[in-house]
């Protein structure tokens, strides 16, 4: 399996022993990334789905981000609990919004979606979060087109 150059992650929106969902460059180009469920293991498989999405959509995106961003640095700064996170819902107006709006991109995946690996690059940052994304790159290795 051959990997590319490491590229932008702008939105981690989903980590469980690695990123799960977000929006990252493939080839230069902003594309969703979802790791793939399989019902028969019970388990995620060690690929994911990806598909491109339009320059509007990664504004909204880099928009929630930001408003977790803002949250997680009140968090580490002690001047907030997790009852606090914007995630929950009810907490945070506009990520609620977003929330609603960007949840329907996910699920099901648009028609020509393809199956990729990934590898994590983790960059020597203080910061996990930044407005810019987390403190990662990926390396991506694109399999076939998804049936």
């Amino acid at each position: 399996m051959t990997f590319g150059p490491p590229e932008h992650v702008y939105v981690e929106n989903d980590w469980h022993d690695g990123p799960l969902t977000g929006v990252a460059d493939v080839a230069g180009v902003p594309h969703r990334f979802a790791r793939r469920w399989v019902e028969a293991d019970d388990d995620y498989a060690k690929d994911f789905l990806i598909w491109p999405i339009s320059p509007e959509e990664l504004l909204l995106e880099q928009e929630r981000w930001r408003i977790f961003v803002a949250w997680h640095r009140r968090y580490d700064a002690g001047q907030a609990d997790a009852s606090t996170h914007p995630g929950l819902g009810g907490i945070d107006a506009r990520r609620d919004y977003l929330d609603t709006i960007l949840h329907k991109r996910y699920l099901p995946p648009p028609e020509g979606v393809r199956r990729a690996a990934l590898e994590l690059v983790g960059f020597d940052r203080v910061e996990r979060f930044a407005d810019s994304g987390p403190a990662y790159a990926l390396r991506w290795s694109i399999n076939q087109q998804e049936d």
